[in-house]
């Protein structure tokens, strides 16, 4: 059941993490750097964790609310994990503490969360409802 979900969980973060590179101007080299790849991965069990919670606590059924909650919850993950890791792998480069560009990465996370509501939202909310019916369906399939 869940073994069967979490890596499809992985895989879908790791589109989503494609998307939201592109969608911010990125390369699609970029969505496999260092810090952006694991983001996705994290992003990814996170929701797709949640995506199996909700549904069974709604005996299966979809709801807008979870479904969006799904969305939001996978924005703060990708950018908090993604936020991590530039500063380690940053402090590594540094050989110590660096809070270089600290203040900006934080500041993505809420501009992230705006685009993501705004522009890019259109879009990303109805996947994440296509994501969500893609992990229960699995889940479904593999429950004992």
């Amino acid at each position: 059941m869940i073994r069967f979900v979490l890596p499809v969980s992985i895989l879908l973060g790791l589109v989503w993490n494609l998307i939201a590179v592109c969608l911010m101007g990125g390369r699609v080299i970029d969505a496999f750097t260092s810090a952006y790849a694991p983001a996705g991965v994290v992003a990814g069990i996170v929701t797709g964790l949640f995506t199996v919670w909700s549904r069974k606590k709604t005996d299966g059924r979809e709801s807008f609310g979870y479904g969006i909650g799904t969305y939001y919850l996978g924005i703060v993950a990708y950018w908090l994990s993604f936020v991590l890791m530039a500063r380690v792998w940053m402090c590594v480069r540094h050989g110590g503490w660096t809070d270089f560009n600290l203040r900006d990465h934080l500041s993505l996370i809420w501009l992230f969360l705006y685009l993501g509501t705004v522009w890019y939202g259109i879009i990303l909310i109805p996947l994440c409802f296509l994501s969500r019916h893609v992990l229960w369906k699995i889940y479904q399939r593999y429950a004992p």
